[in-house]
């Protein structure tokens, strides 16, 4: 079984903001910055086939760009 999500990569300056911020806090668990994402949907555990047909079916999104602020 595979754990997916969709995600949005952060801009570098972004992730190294970000990854300044880190503090100990009880239950965190920090990842490397340069895995620092943005969750858009938490998919699952899903079956190494299903996970294939997920990525093909993702790559068929085609959507405008848009700005975010954080």
């Amino acid at each position: 079984m595979i754990s997916l999500f969709i995600g949005l990569v952060l801009p570098d300056p972004l992730r190294e903001t970000v990854a300044d911020l880190h503090a100990p806090i009880p239950g965190a668990r920090w990842v490397p910055r340069e895995n620092l994402h943005l969750t858009l949907h938490f998919i699952g555990e899903v079956d190494a086939h299903s996970a294939a047909d997920i990525d093909i079916a993702l790559g068929h999104v085609d959507a405008a760009a848009f700005a975010l602020q954080v």
